[in-house]
Parts: structure tokens; sequence; C-alpha cells
């Protein structure tokens, strides 16, 4: 970590150097791979940042970790869409820009592009970049006869999206209600090839259970074996000859079983800051601190839930509150006299006006979605999240004044290759039904556009997204507080 931390400093310094006094008003740290923001904000940025797309895998969790770092330091926050995939990247300028990796067909899908800026921007990042956009924006550097440069299909998307943001700039807040409370010196590195925490330690048994738990948010997209759905898998397709590569779109985004509704704390998260999550799960190789021992007692004292298997929360629980673990029940008995949710793997203790949801130990192989965490973690969403929806999607929630925005993506049914044209199933497309079910009722459904908006009946509210398409629902309540 200290090594880390001097080659991150060098580069500061070395950018600080070099630039003019009104730039070092904004230093801006961009962390690409590793998840590594929350050791940037610690170590001095401005602004705090992720690239994806490229060749990075899991768009979904470097947003967890990415608003997570912002919200525990109180920064601001960007998400930068790189154009590249694996040796190619669009580009429709004829001069081709990159040589032979650019052209008009290569790089990732404009769906991707498209539903990363729309993702992003509703997940509540300050600033999203278009990386290359100054070039692949465009179809040509020669202007038109107006003056102006000609758009590339991918700038008529980037055009279209602003123009979103432009008719939408109240997005409310981002609803995040569970924090994912990992180790300070967690290290995690989730990408290709044999897994290694700072890129030299072998997976610990609590490494591992970090990685399990975001392939439970976010199924398969950080590589997890036991995910065998990969929707744009060709047999001829040679560049499966390496599996723990990112040879597909498919795994970017995800369906996300409970909903993006998770952002990433460390150790060292103030008392202010752990309360404003509902729900705080641990996860990883914590230490005993006297500290975070203290602040998690206070944080259930006071309301919250804090969810973990049972040998983890006895290292980092005060003793006379590890203590009553052991009074737990069996989890993984199972006889007439285990309560319910112990046959599910957990069990919930009361505690001051909080809980503490002891998780059995998840076994090292199966599913994921099997696994006593992934349960825990359904009945908290369906407890903190006031909707319904059917279908296969990637959901995002966002509170406002008088009700919510909901963010439905279809990330299905396109399949790119890094030099062809994507192929469109348009059997992928899904109708959705939203169903309300918190205080009040729906009032009034929009369908938010960037150039005009839908009402929808509000009594019933069905979405159709197309494959690779995002649409966003505003709900308006009445009789709610």
């Amino acid at each position: 970590m200290d090594t880390v931390r001097r080659y991150y400093l060098s580069l500061r310094q070395d950018a600080l150097d070099h630039a003019t006094a009104e730039q070092r008003k904004c230093f801006v740290s961009v962390n690409g791979h590793y998840c590594y923001q929350h050791y940037a904000c610690e170590w001095g940025c401005d602004v705090v940042g992720s690239e994806v797309g490229e060749n990075i895998n899991s768009i979904q969790a470097h947003i967890a970790f990415t608003r997570g770092a912002a919200r525990q330091y109180g920064k601001p926050w960007l998400m930068d869409f790189s154009s590249w995939y694996g040796p190619s990247i669009f580009d429709e300028d004829p001069r081709r820009t990159w040589g032979d990796n650019s052209g008009p067909t290569n790089g990732h899908s404009l769906s991707l592009h498209l539903r990363t800026y729309y993702v992003s921007y509703m997940a509540g990042a300050n600033i999203v970049v278009a990386e290359g956009g100054w070039l692949n924006g465009f179809r040509s550097r020669t202007p038109g006869p107006d003056g102006a440069l000609p758009l590339s299909a991918l700038g008529q998307e980037m055009a279209s999206f602003y123009r979103f943001t432009r008719r939408h700039p109240d997005r409310g807040a981002p609803y995040a209600p569970i924090a994912l409370l990992l180790p300070f010196d967690h290290g995690i590195y989730p990408g290709f090839g044999p897994k290694a925490t700072w890129n030299a330690f072998p997976y610990t048994s609590g490494d591992q259970q970090i990685l399990d738990t975001l392939n439970a948010l976010f199924p398969g997209s950080l590589g997890d074996p036991a995910q065998p759905e990969r929707p744009d898998h060709q047999p001829d397709d040679p560049s499966w000859t390496d599996p723990d590569y990112m040879h597909t779109e498919a795994l970017r985004l995800v369906a996300s079983p409970y909903g993006d509704i998770t952002d990433v704390l460390l150790a060292n998260a103030r008392p202010e800051t752990l309360r404003g999550y509902p729900a705080i799960l641990v996860a990883g190789d914590h230490l005993p601190d006297a500290g975070l021992a203290r602040r998690l007692e206070d944080y259930v004292n006071q309301g919250g839930t804090l969810l973990g298997e049972s040998d983890g929360l006895r290292k980092i629980l005060p003793s006379r509150l590890a203590a009553r673990l052991h009074s737990s029940p069996d989890l993984n008995r199972q006889d007439a006299k285990t309560p319910r949710n112990a046959l599910r793997g957990f069990t919930r203790i009361r505690h001051g006006r909080g809980a503490i949801v002891v998780l059995a130990s998840s076994p090292a192989v199966g599913p994921t979605a099997d696994r006593p965490m992934s349960r825990a973690i359904e009945e908290a969403a369906r407890e903190l999240i006031p909707f319904r929806i059917s279908g296969r999607l990637e959901t995002l929630y966002n509170r406002t004044k008088d009700g919510w925005i909901v963010t439905l993506v279809n990330n299905l049914g396109v399949t790119k290759t890094f030099f062809a044209p994507p192929r469109i199933d348009p059997t992928a497309s899904q109708v959705v039904t939203v169903a309300y079910c918190g205080r009040g009722r729906v009032r009034r459904a929009v369908l938010w556009g960037p150039d005009a908006d839908e009402e929808l009946k509000p009594t019933r509210i069905k979405v159709t997204v197309p494959p690779g398409s995002v649409r966003v629902l505003k709900v308006s309540l009445t009789g709610a507080e």
C-alpha cells in the first residue's frame, strides 16, 4: 500500500509541477481497472473518477467504488467512458486517426456508450467524460457549410444524451441505501487472470468474499465462474480462447437483481457517513479496530442494520455485542425449530433501535444467487426499495421532492465484437411493469426523453425497453411524506 501511495503522490506532484496556476485549482484523479478510488481521496484529489469501457470489467462496480469514495470524502466524482475495445476504436474520420485500429464499425457499440452515459448521469456523476469524443464524436475534422464539424453516429448519440441532460437537469438524489464496508487496506483488484490484491498477493478467503459480494450485486460482471450465461458468446469467435479477458460487452453492464443500490465505503468512514445508509454489509479481512467497533455499535443502536458473516462480525464488534452472536441459531441447521430466515442462511438479532443480520458462511462453490449473502441482500432490498419491477433489467432509483425517478436499462440483445457491426436481437425487447408499493399513491407517471416526454397511465405503468436501450421514468406521488 505504501508503494502505491508513493507512486500516486509522485504522479500527483509531477502533474502539479507542470500545471498552470489555474489548472492547479482542480486536481482530478481517474482510476482504471483497479478499485483504488478511496485512496486517491485519502492521498489528495479534488475530483475522483474512474475510467470504464475500454477493456475494463464491471462499470457498475466502478460506479459503486467511485460514488462511495466521493460520498465518504465529500468530493465531486466523474465517469470516463473509453471507446477502446480490445485493439479497436470507433472512428468515422477517413484519415483513420489510430491506423488499423480505427474504423466506423470498430470499438464498443454505440449502445454501450449511451447506456453508460445515462447510468453515470442518473447514478449522480458530476462529470461524464466521453474519452476521445473531441475526435470520434465527429465524422470529419473539416467543417461543413455552416462552419460546424459534422457529427458522427457516435456524436449524434452524444448530442441526444446532452439534450436529455439539458431538458432534465434535476435528477433528484441517487438512492443507494446499502453500503458495502471493506477494510481500509483492501487493495482489491478484480481484473483479468489470477486474482491478486495490490497486484501482488494471492486472494485470501476475505478477498474472495469481496469479489463474491460484488458478483452478487452485479452478477458475472467481475468474472463469476458460476455465471454460465454470456449472451454474445459465439462458438466461432476466436476471442473466446481466453475466457478471462473481456472480449464481450455483455458483462460490462448487467441486470441488477436488487437494483444499483450500493456504495462502497472503507472502514475509516466517519459516523455521519455510516448513518447515511440504512444497511451496511461487511466483507473482507477486517482486523480488530476499537474505533470501528464503537462506530458500528453506535450505528446499530441508532437504527442501522449491519449484515455480515458471523466470524467477520465478531472480529470488528465490541466484545459485549459480539457475544450476542454466539446465541444466534445454528445457521446451517435445518429443522422445525430453526427460524425461517435461518433456513435461508441468515438470522436477525435486534439491538438498540437497529439490528444485526448474521449470515452463514458462503460455500466456496455454487451459484452466487443461492448464497446466504445474496438472500440477505434480496430481503434488505425488498424492505428498502418501494418498487416491484418485472423483467431482467438494470435499475437505478433517485429520490425527488414529490416522488421517484426510476431508470430502466435493458442490457440484453446487443452483440458486439471488436471490428464487426453490432448485432441487435429484437426478441430481447422487454415490456416492463412498474408497481409502486410504498406510502401514498402514484399521481403521475412520465417517461422522460431527450426531445419530448410521454405521459403514462399512473395506475398501471408499463414501459417498453428495446434491446440495449434506456428508459427514465418520473413517478410523482400523493399522500406520501
